[in-house]
């Protein structure tokens, strides 16, 4: 999706870098996989591709 992501968190929990830093990647795969324009098989791929034919069932995320 040509995007960054930041996590700032407090010096107290650097203990858990690793763990949000999976975290994190797996929310942007996810989101990648429901956004991108070129996953042919993403949800606004499948959108644009039926446009104009009728409704495409898409994720609650995605809706929201």
């Amino acid at each position: 999706m040509s995007t960054y992501a930041s996590v700032t968190l407090p010096h107290s929990e650097r203990n858990k870098l690793q763990e949000y830093k999976r975290i994190t990647e797996e929310t942007m795969k996810g989101l990648e996989m429901r956004l991108s324009l070129f996953n042919p098989s993403s949800e606004v791929n499948r959108i644009n591709n039926n446009a104009g034919k009728g409704p495409v069932p898409v994720s609650g995320e995605t809706m929201e």
